[in-house]
């Protein structure tokens, strides 16, 4: 695993990490029709460098994370819930990336557990059919918490700028960044820039850098929205919403900004 600091200065801050891909059968990746899975981890310390691996009973040792890898990984939620489960305590935040582009569908990610967050805007699969925000909901539906998570998954110019996570930290440090995103003080977006969220008086408070149509959305069917504005104000009932509440917002050209679930034992 290879750190950044190369690419670190008062302006900029490398997160390291890898990502991770287990086809439905072994030795064919690249099958066009083939379920994956594809994980993030993300090193919350910037000295680690190291890529877990978690042993089983009866599992071979390999010296060599991506040949343990390879020889032992297995394509069901029991496993993989071991395996991240090591990642948590080797230190790494697992983020699950575009469902929907690896073809999987609820029987593939109900059940997994420790997961940090969900790739819901993926900025090369924006042509496929990428509405993963319902995978997010079904895991949230099911009593997982699971935050949002976006980015470009840049493979070449065609993919840059297309999707954003916007992380409200107190400094621009390796450290302060990893807190915000553990504790949730972010948004996700491919174009809509959220500028404030807040709640008072039984009111939410939304405002936007552009005109959008902003939907609270919640565990129950108590949908409230504002059209074509900069500032929502919605009201919010807490016997009506269910567990949670999340807001998505789309301008104009039909660009989404997302919120994680804020829930509702917190707001009140």
């Amino acid at each position: 695993m290879v750190p950044h600091e190369d690419l670190c200065d008062g302006n900029f801050v490398a997160l390291h990490g890898y990502e991770v891909g287990l086809s439905k059968i072994h030795g064919e990746p690249g099958h066009v029709r083939m379920p994956v899975y594809h994980f993030n981890l993300i090193a919350k310390d910037p000295k680690n460098r190291i890529m877990p691996t978690c042993p089983a009973t009866g599992e071979e040792q390999y010296e060599d994370p991506k040949e343990w890898f390879e020889h032992c990984a297995r394509y069901d939620t029991e496993w993989l819930n071991r395996y991240i489960q090591a990642a948590n305590e080797a230190g790494f935040l697992v983020n699950y990336n575009h469902p929907q582009w690896s073809l999987q569908s609820m029987e593939d990610y109900i059940g997994l557990h420790g997961l940090f967050g969900m790739e819901i805007i993926n900025g090369g699969c924006l042509l496929y059919n990428d509405n993963t925000s319902i995978h997010m909901e079904a895991m949230l539906r099911h009593g997982t918490d699971i935050l949002p998570v976006a980015g470009d998954d840049n493979h070449s110019a065609l993919n840059c700028g297309n999707a954003f996570t916007m992380i409200k930290a107190e400094q621009l440090t390796y450290g302060a960044l990893i807190h915000a995103l553990e504790a949730g003080n972010f948004y996700v977006s491919e174009g809509p820039e959220i500028l404030e969220l807040s709640l008072e008086n039984g009111r939410f408070t939304l405002r936007t850098d552009r005109p959008c149509t902003v939907v609270l959305l919640a565990e129950s069917r108590h949908i409230r929205y504002a059209e074509n504005t900069d500032r929502a104000d919605l009201e919010f009932k807490p016997s009506s919403a269910g567990r949670y509440v999340r807001f998505e917002v789309r301008d104009a050209f039909g660009k989404k900004a997302f919120t994680r679930a804020y829930y509702t034992k917190d707001l009140i």
